[in-house]
């Protein structure tokens, strides 16, 4: 086998492996918490997404959760990854006057989804288009 025929199938692997890992069983959500009425980045997701720090989810069955808290006359936001029962176990935590959860959403449908914004991501099937575009623009710049 000639050199280059050998640099071309390790480019290919290299590249199967990159494209493969994109799509992952793993979720990013944003990752953050600030109280309401401050105009902070966390309170204003959808205007601050570049700016929100953002975490990949280690839990089995992962969401990325938003949810508001009161505490006595503050209100809290929150922003991160949990486990999928994340509001339940909210409520029964936070359920007396004094200390509230006065909402709760949950998404796992596309990555960074915990911000009023839907960031766009290439889907799985315009990867492995792209990769076959790629590869055999490869494979016929070698033969």
């Amino acid at each position: 086998m000639s050199m280059e025929i050998i640099r071309t199938q390790w480019l290919l692997h290299i590249m199967v492996v990159l494209c493969c890992s994109c799509e992952g069983s793993s979720l990013l959500c944003y990752s953050c918490s600030a109280s309401i009425g401050y105009g902070s980045a966390c309170e204003h997701a959808e205007l601050f997404t570049t700016t929100i720090s953002h975490h990949e989810c280690f839990y089995k069955n992962p969401v990325c959760a938003t949810y508001r808290i009161k505490y006595d006359n503050d209100i809290i936001i929150y922003r991160s990854c949990k486990k999928a029962d994340v509001c339940l176990g909210l409520s029964k935590r936070y359920n007396t006057p004094q200390n509230q959860l006065l909402d709760c959403q949950t998404c796992n449908d596309n990555q960074l989804c915990n911000s009023a914004v839907e960031r766009y991501l290439l889907p799985v099937s315009s990867r492995l288009i792209l990769f076959v575009l790629i590869s055999s623009s490869i494979l016929t710049s070698v033969v």
